[in-house]
């Protein structure tokens, strides 16, 4: 899970973290990032989990190229914020 930090983008990542734990899935991480270079830094983290999906809650203008990096090395295409 990941998030650009906001107190919304905090509350919502938070929110999901403790339903997806309640219905016994496995968070991998939890990863707060300030700016988008951090986003990209992320992805080789990413990568070397496998996860199954991968949840982001943020803006648009910081999802649109943190997804498009993602979707580059192959990960899963269950993408979810």
């Amino acid at each position: 899970m990941f998030f650009v930090y906001t107190l919304w983008t905090q509350g919502q990542a938070s929110e999901f973290r403790k339903m997806a734990q309640a219905l016994g899935m496995d968070v991998l991480g939890f990863v707060q990032a300030e700016e988008i270079s951090e986003l990209a830094a992320l992805v080789d983290q990413i990568v070397l989990l496998s996860p199954q999906a991968v949840y982001f809650s943020g803006i648009y203008d910081k999802g649109g190229p943190f997804l498009a990096d993602l979707r580059a090395p192959n990960l899963p295409e269950m993408i979810s914020g």
